[in-house]
């Protein structure tokens, strides 16, 4: 135990020193640990406060006391696997040929996801930053994937292309995941 009075002087370098390290010790734990209610999170994310609901509940273990970096962690997962099914689906109807001009979308959208500088490459770095606590490296890579699955509709605004598939519902997907982790990281800033 430090002796902070010797022969009836109090020695204050010590006295500070113990104190901003029960300070700093306590501050870390509460930032590291900041437990967050799903319905809280959820509230923010307006009509999709139900899917929401549904894909944090749906953590191993239970979202209740989990903490906001575990939510995080596991809705990236989750994006992570919207964006591979969507590649995946991408894939397939560009094997099964047909129009060019579609093709050409669809080609343009997997590079989008899934090429070189593509979303799912984004993924990885926005779990490093996640587990570096680097939470505005987080939110940079997010608008990226965000921006990725924006331009894959960015050639149907050409009203004589109409896409016949089940693309809008994948990339819907992907847009609610990442409406979810936007939720959640309203709360890293307000630590």
């Amino acid at each position: 135990m430090a002796h902070f009075i010797v022969n009836n002087n109090i020695k204050p370098f010590p006295l500070i020193l113990s104190l901003a390290l029960v300070f700093l010790f306590f501050h870390a734990s509460s930032c590291a640990a900041k437990v967050v209610e799903v319905e809280e999170i959820c509230s923010k994310t307006g009509d999709i406060s139900s899917y929401c609901k549904a894909i944090l509940n749906s953590k191993p273990g239970g979202a209740k006391g989990s903490d906001i970096d575990s939510l995080a962690q596991f809705t990236i997962e989750v994006l992570r696997s919207n964006i591979t099914n969507t590649t995946t689906f991408l894939k397939s109807l560009i094997a099964r040929g047909g129009d060019p001009d579609l093709l050409d979308v669809y080609d343009g959208c997997l590079d989008n996801l899934s090429g070189d500088r593509g979303a799912l490459n984004e993924i990885d770095r926005m779990q490093q930053s996640l587990k570096a606590r680097s939470y505005k490296a987080v939110t940079t890579g997010l608008n990226k994937v965000d921006q990725d699955n924006a331009d894959c509709f960015n050639d149907f605004k050409d009203p004589a292309l109409r896409d016949p598939s089940a693309l809008p519902q994948y990339t819907r997907q992907i847009s609610q995941a990442t409406a979810i982790i936007k939720a959640i990281s309203t709360f890293w800033f307000s630590i």
